[in-house]
């Protein structure tokens, strides 16, 4: 008992310092999966777990033959992984983070997942090129406004990668960045999906309308009824546009 206790002590140390259990076992379950977690890795949250349903749905709906997806900041590779393994999607994954990048890779290849999903370093949509278009866009971007630090818990603020969690001034600088170019890597009717913060979800989908490039935009709640997702289609005719602005400057 005496080895057991010795072998605990330190476990027990890291918890009392606020370390997140997760962190400390080393794992998460995520929907079918198990993925392995360490420090400077954001932890992933049971509503992003939706935010995948409401992909998957979509692909079903739709009847999409081989769907593509773009998940931007995948981290762990939570919502990556678990597209590809649910339906076979091919799935780019990005991050700005190595660690990160690093890490899901490392969990693509123990769920057997390595053909299906590739991964790219940098922001947003850096690392993807021009003429990409995916059946869907994924993401779960930081959106923590600067202000809110103080209203974290130690687990989430001490533990957790920064980059992640915090997105400027009023939490939406990377999701301004998402709305901004997503239209250009969608097919026509391609789906947009964001999971945001509590009381940003009107603002979000007021952006994605005024845009000017998306359609049937929906404001989706989890399961504690709060609006936690914004789902957003590609003009169908947005492509069109597209081609005749590009002629009319001489692009093409």
């Amino acid at each position: 008992k005496q080895e057991e206790l010795n072998q605990f002590r330190p476990l027990l140390k890291r918890r009392a310092s606020r370390e997140p259990l997760q962190y400390i076992l080393g794992c998460q379950p995520f929907r079918e999966l198990e993925l392995s977690l360490r420090p400077g890795v954001l932890i992933p949250r049971p509503e992003t777990e939706q935010l995948v349903d409401e992909v998957l749905d979509w692909f079903l709906r739709e009847e999409v033959d081989r769907p593509t997806a773009l998940d931007v900041g995948t981290g762990s590779g939570a919502i990556a992984l678990s597209l590809a393994a649910e339906s076979g999607a091919k799935v780019v994954a990005t991050d700005i983070s190595s660690v990160a990048l690093d890490l899901a890779r490392s969990n693509a290849e123990a769920a057997g997942l390595g053909a299906l999903v590739e991964f790219r370093e940098g922001r947003i949509f850096e690392p993807i090129p021009v003429k990409a278009k995916f059946d869907a866009i994924v993401s779960n971007p930081p959106y923590v406004r600067e202000v809110d630090e103080r209203l974290l818990e130690p687990e989430v603020l001490d533990w957790e990668p920064r980059e992640a969690l915090f997105s400027g001034k009023d939490g939406l600088d990377v999701i301004r960045g998402l709305v901004a170019g997503a239209f250009q890597y969608l097919r026509p009717g391609g789906l947009l999906a964001l999971e945001v913060g509590v009381g940003q979800a009107k603002e979000v989908a007021l952006m994605l309308e005024d845009s000017g490039h998306y359609e049937a935009v929906q404001i989706k709640r989890d399961h504690a009824t709060l609006e936690r997702f914004v789902i957003a289609h590609v003009s169908m005719c947005d492509e069109d546009a597209r081609a005749e602005r590009a002629l009319s400057r001489g692009d093409v």
